[in-house]
């Protein structure tokens, strides 16, 4: 029945903190000043994954044509990571999380800020994120992202945790909006020799 399947897509995303909005198919709305969404329910422990992001909705950009200064940050987390609205702390602000900021052109791993070189995101463009975990023991691993098939992010890890999940998860400013693929749909851009999340 469409309306069990549809039912069920909504409820692979939680809404971890702040206020989000979440649609039947995936999509997220910034419903407050940073809020995060997440799948702990797809959440996986060793392997290669991938997911992507649709950004539906991306906020204003500057009359001057200067980069947009609302948050999108895209990534992973584990079951460890705790996002903090209160202190504007999502995906790849705390520790035990990675991501990267695809409007303002940042990486975040596990809290420490890159400037990377993105290209102006707009409605449409799809974010790509790989993870790839070595083993279940050693928890080291590469996380690598990709806007429209291109990449501009990969970061190694290596967690102390002896046991831990990923999972994927969005931070995004109120009135940005996405649809997050966790392979319910075909992938856009998807690597050969990985698994959907």
């Amino acid at each position: 029945d469409a309306s069990e399947s549809r039912s069920s897509l909504s409820t692979l995303l939680d809404c971890l903190c702040g206020e989000v909005g979440i649609g039947e198919t995936c999509e997220v709305e910034g419903r407050s000043l940073f809020g995060t969404a997440g799948a702990p329910s797809a959440a996986v422990s060793d392997g290669s994954w991938y997911y992507e992001v649709e950004v539906l909705e991306f906020g204003k950009v500057e009359a001057n044509g200067s980069k947009n200064t609302n948050a999108l940050q895209i990534g992973f987390g584990t079951d460890l990571f705790l996002p903090d609205q209160t202190t504007n702390d999502g995906v790849g602000d705390k520790e035990y999380s990675w991501s990267i900021d695809a409007l303002r052109g940042f990486a975040f791993d596990q809290g420490k800020e890159s400037k990377i070189n993105v290209p102006n995101t707009k409605h449409g463009d799809i974010v790509g994120c790989r993870l790839q975990l070595q083993s279940k023991s050693e928890r080291k691993g590469n996380i690598t992202f990709w806007i429209n098939g291109m990449e501009v992010s990969s970061m190694n890890f290596e967690l102390k945790t002896v046991f831990t999940f990923f999972f994927a998860a969005v931070s995004l400013d109120c009135n940005l909006a996405v649809r997050v693929n966790l392979g319910q749909h075909g992938f856009k851009h998807f690597p050969e020799k990985h698994k959907a999340v």
